[in-house]
């Protein structure tokens, strides 16, 4: 039942080198086989692959052999060409415990996609980890089997690792900046906004929140101090600023007073690519320490320091706390003798002490200048002042320490002179630059990029601006306070057209809606939950109650600070109502349809059930009126004949009525765990003697076939069904062949809709006629048949699809006109316990009353009601009887002995159930036996019947009834 398929030679197109290769190589002995033998399909993916220029490789066949184009060859390194035709598993054997469950899900049917995927290999005889993005995708064979996969990869290790690198120097560079020593900040803007500030420049001001602050606002101490001016001189003239200890009075704790600092500072202008200053980058240090120290100096340069530190307390004291001073100090007497040196000035050259003759100064300690020149010794603040008398300011050298760091010194150096006005030596005061040179180094690198940085901030943000303005949806901020922050055009006009009034930035709701009370409380009552955290969507209508009130969907959020901290909320609006109106009148055009398909279906299968039911009725009819006449004539010889073709007719009518019920998924099943095999193995015999000798039968049952759980006398009569039609579609002969296998139905067409994924499947193939589409599409319909009238009721196909759906599985027909026929019957895998094998139960000879056992009849029929007791009656039961549910509940209640209850499941006022329900509250146990020509509860008898309780449809023959009545009290 599947196209045949001929085999064509299809050339291989040539391409490059691995295509020579191929073309070289013998194929004989690999699982591929000659190339000549390989399928088109396979010929059609390995030409896509072989154009290609991105690498990609294909893995076919059960070995999953490695065919790959050019491009891939680099990728495999040392293991080309020997991965050629080799398994999959083999050629990347190194990688395989990594990469086979993606194999294994491709091969299941999933498509695998991965981006810079890190995958540790041994390609070229060393471990290495690549990165790679690639994709994996199941191919399938002419018969829609998956056949192999096919693998789009490139390898991205250069462009991983210089992300991480460039990430890594970002993160280089902002720590530069937050640790750098010397404090710093980045303004933006004409208001000279705070964009970014470090620990340095925080703990200048004092710990405040900063950014996103303009300067006047951050620190409005500062304001009259001529701070401002500057950075506005800086900002309109693009002309760097540079302070040297420069007074500044801050309040650098809440409540506290005013603090005075100095400070060295620079403010360098940021500029665009135009070249026009769009911020200021702030760097410097604070010098209080330092400058007080200088005073200190000044305050005693008319005194000889050396005197005074050996001639009293007091110069001791002094000693003391220029030792503790952050800045070094070297103090010389006239000759240049080192005097005293505190520990600061130490610790600047890496040594214990600097107690040496000047004149070596600059070769024992290895001064250079930032160029790296020696330093001329007489150029040395210190020497300076001593030997020539001058105050040097500034100065600036590099120290070598004896581990070999390098530090850059600044210097202050100047004369000291007696109370005569006498020279008696000079005074260095230095400190260490380094931090400060290195941090101007790295942030004139980080400055450098800063400008490309922040120009594509700002176009980022413009382009954002851009899409909230002119976008359709209306977009709204509002603080905690509910006060508009933000507002785009499209939501304030929309606003304005509901409301008649224009909502700006900084409006409250209660100032806009104040004489609204309702509709404001409704607007702040969604406000609320957004402000409290909730993120949601809702659709409402909204506006004046006398106006027209579209509908809206609304999608709130909740607005946080960089710490996560509420700080307001945003809405998305959409104006929906012209949406839901199309909703609306879809789903009333879909009603309109599903009525006219109903009424359709309806005047189809009434048409149809009239027929078949009208013909059957008069077979009935005619032969009970004949056999009447008869019997009133006296003639009594011949009516055996018409009494059968009765009987006939009834059963006729009454498979019909289980065809139905079995279409519409109402017949009542006894779902039990079956193992088909065996079942249809059992029916081989009576299957051969259906189909004649001119239809060859074969059997291929799967082994390991899953049990599963339906009605066993229902599948055998749909196994038989199927077969008869095939027998049908072959009237001069062919072949029927019966095939089980397991199967997960995921991804199949048609099966998408079935509740769960592992199925067994019995398909049924002729070789006959086979059908057109248009039958295919109609073969499962109640009453459709394409045989001639009186040969078929059309009902078979359609039953076994209602038996299929009902047991939680599915059918499916597959046919082409002249080719043949499949049908497919999908059960559901049971995980029970152990399925029987065989359904084959002898009927038991129906044996009457052994104990004089009582059974209690509930049944409105009264005809049903007279046959039962009358059989009952005849097989030596004692028969009580009730004609509805109450009076059957009655009668149970007030017998002393009980050993049967048969009833009608379908009883008015009170069900069968409810009658069974209540007979076991008065007799434990009791054995219950339903009988039911259409009970809807029933239809599924595994979810119906308790233990102790059995089914039996109507019609059914009163042997019949008696034996199950004797199984029943017999507990078999």
């Amino acid at each position: 039942m599947t196209d045949a398929t001929v085999s064509m030679p299809v050339a291989l197109p040539e391409f490059g080198e691995m295509e020579a290769m191929m073309r070289n190589r013998d194929w004989s002995d690999s699982p591929l086989g000659a190339m000549e033998s390989w399928s088109p399909v396979l010929r059609s993916f390995l030409a896509l692959v072989m154009a290609a220029k991105q690498p990609m490789f294909l893995a076919w066949g059960p070995d999953l052999c490695f065919l790959y184009n050019d491009g891939y060859a680099p990728i495999l390194g040392a293991k080309h060409p020997q991965a050629l035709g080799r398994p999959f598993s083999e050629v990347w054997s190194d990688i395989w415990p990594q990469i086979s469950p993606i194999v294994a899900a491709t091969l299941s049917g999933e498509a695998q996609i991965f981006e810079d995927l890190p995958i540790p290999m041994t390609r070229y005889g060393h471990p290495e980890t690549p990165f790679f993005s690639f994709s994996y995708t199941p191919l399938r064979d002419d018969k829609n089997a998956i056949a192999g996969m096919f693998c789009a990869a490139t390898e991205t290790t250069a462009k991983v690792m210089a992300e991480r690198e460039a990430a890594d120097e970002r993160m280089r560079l902002r720590q530069l900046f937050e640790q750098a020593p010397g404090f710093m900040c980045v303004l933006q803007g004409p208001s000279h906004v705070f964009e970014m500030t470090n620990a340095a420049y925080l703990q200048l001001v004092g710990h405040r929140d900063l950014v996103g602050m303009s300067v006047l606002d951050a620190l409005p101490e500062v304001e009259g101090q001529g701070f401002f001016e500057m950075l506005a001189q800086v900002y309109s003239t693009g002309e760097a600023f540079v302070g040297r200890q420069l007074q500044v009075e801050l309040q650098r704790q809440p409540d506290a007073p005013l603090e005075t600092r100095y400070v060295d500072f620079v403010y360098q202008p940021i500029l665009d690519a135009m070249g026009e200053v769009t911020g200021i980058f702030v760097e410097g240090s604070d010098v209080s320490e330092n400058y007080a120290a200088q005073e200190a100096l000044r305050r005693e340069r008319d005194v000889s320091l050396a005197a005074r530190m050996k001639a009293d307390a007091v110069a001791a004291e002094q000693t003391a706390i220029l030792a503790q001073l952050a800045e070094g100090v070297v103090v010389t007497d006239a000759a240049g003798a080192i005097t005293f040196v505190n520990e600061a000035a130490s610790r600047i050259h890496g040594v214990a002490d600097l107690q040496v003759p000047p004149e070596s100064y600059s070769e024992r300690y290895n001064l250079y200048t930032e160029s790296g020149e020696p330093y001329p010794f007489l150029d040395l603040p210190l020497a300076r002042a001593v030997l020539e008398d001058k105050v040097v300011e500034d100065a600036r050298w590099v120290i070598v320490r004896p581990d070999g760091t390098r530090v850059v010194a600044v210097g202050n150096a100047r004369p000291l002179r007696g109370l005569n006005d006498t020279k008696i030596g000079a005074v260095l005061t230095l400190r260490d630059e380094t931090a400060r040179v290195t941090a101007e180094a790295n942030l004139q690198e980080l400055n450098e990029t800063l400008e490309a940085r922040v120009k594509a901030a700002l176009a980022e943000r413009n382009l954002l601006a851009t899409l909230i303005e002119t976008t359709d949806a209306f977009i709204q901020v509002v603080d905690l306070e509910y006060r508009i922050l933000a507002i785009n055009k499209a939501g304030a006009d929309e606003f304005e057209r509901v409301y008649g009034r224009r909502p700006n930035v900084g409006d409250t709701y209660g100032n806009l809606l104040g004489d609204r009370p309702e509709e404001l409380a409704a607007v702040r009552a969604l406000w609320a939950r957004a402000l409290a955290g909730e993120q949601f969507t809702v659709t409402e209508p909204f506006g004046d109650a006398a106006r027209d009130r579209p509908y809206y969907e609304f999608k709130f959020s909740t607005l946080r600070d960089e710490y996560g901290e509420r700080i307001g909320a945003y809405q998305f609006v959409y104006d929906v109502t012209e949406r839901l109106r199309d909703q609306d009148r879809l789903r009333q055009a879909e009603e309109q349809l599903r009525q006219s398909q109903k009424m359709e279906a309806v005047g189809q299968l009434t048409g149809g059930i009239a027929h078949d039911f009208n013909n059957l009725l008069q077979g009935i009819t005619g032969s009970l009126d004949v056999v009447q006449k008869r019997i009133a004539a006296g003639r009594t010889s011949e009516l055996d004949r018409f009494i059968s073709g009765a009987v006939t007719s009834a059963n006729r009518a009454a498979a019909l009525t289980h065809r139905l019920l079995a279409f519409s998924r109402r017949q009542p099943l006894d779902p039990k765990p079956v193992d088909a095999n065996p079942l249809l193995a059992s029916m081989e015999d009576l299957l051969r003697r259906t189909l004649g000798e001119t239809i060859e039968l074969e059997l291929w049952l799967a082994d390991g076939l899953w049990p599963t759980l339906c009605d066993a006398n229902q599948l055998e009569n749909a196994v038989l069904n199927l077969v008869i039609n095939a027998r049908d579609a072959m009237p001069k002969g062919g072949k029927l062949t019966i095939t089980t296998e397991n199967t997960d139905i995921d991804g199949r067409p048609g099966l998408s809709n079935m509740n769960t994924r592992s199925h067994i499947c019995i398909s049924v193939t002729d070789t006959g006629t086979g059908m057109s589409r248009a039958v295919m599409d109609r073969a499962f319909e109640p009453f459709f048949t394409t045989k001639p009238i009186g040969d078929g009721t059309g009902l078979g196909l359609s039953m076994i699809y209602g038996f299929a759906r009902q047991s939680e599985g599915h059918a499916k027909i597959y046919s082409k006109v002249g080719q043949g026929t499949t049908v497919r019957l999908y059960l559901p895998r049971y995980n029970g316990e152990k399925a029987v094998a065989d359904i084959a139960v002898p009927q038991p000879e129906a044996k009457g009353a052994q104990r004089g056992e009582v059974v209690v009849v509930v049944e409105d029929e009264p005809v049903v009601r007279g046959l039962i007791i009358e059989t009952l009656s005849e097989l030596g039961y004692t028969a009580l009887a009730a004609s509805d549910g109450p009076a059957g509940v009655q009668l149970l209640t007030e017998a002393e002995r009980v050993d049967l209850l048969i009833t009608d499941i379908g009883l008015p006022g009170t069900d069968g159930r409810q009658v069974a329900d209540a007979a076991r509250l008065r007799h434990p146990g009791l054995p219950v036996l339903f009988i039911t020509g259409y009970a809807e509860k029933a239809s599924a008898a595994g979810g119906f019947l308790e233990p102790g309780m059995s089914l039996l449809t109507k019609p059914f023959a009163m042997d019949t009834l008696a034996a199950r009545i004797r199984n029943i009290i017999e507990g078999k």
